[in-house]
């Protein structure tokens, strides 16, 4: 058959080597960062002991399986940062609406 096959590497940009899953450069990024991150929910009191632990193993494994996972993170911090975004003009708006 004249069928022609092609070898597809993924892009190289894209691809693991940016965050090996699980590597010394993850795993040493996912405890930075997932440490961090709940650190700021204890002082901020939006996490208990229990939540921030929870987090922390949550965030770790997130981000120290690789690129993905890190663009998890990311996505649910573009998230929070949306929600609060003029939280307080969006309250005081809410407070005027009149209901019917």
């Amino acid at each position: 058959s004249n069928a022609t096959s092609y070898n597809v590497k993924p892009s190289s940009s894209l691809s693991g080597k940016m965050l090996e899953p699980f590597s010394l450069k993850a795993t040493t990024l996912a405890a930075t960062i997932a440490t961090l991150l709940s650190i700021h929910g204890l002082r901020r009191k939006s996490l208990s002991k229990w939540g921030a632990g929870a987090a922390w193993i949550v965030g770790f494994l997130s981000i120290s399986s690789g690129l993905r996972g890190f663009l998890l993170i990311l996505f649910y911090q573009a998230g929070s940062s949306a929600t609060k975004y003029h939280k307080r003009e969006k309250e005081k708006r809410d407070a005027g609406a009149s209901v019917s």
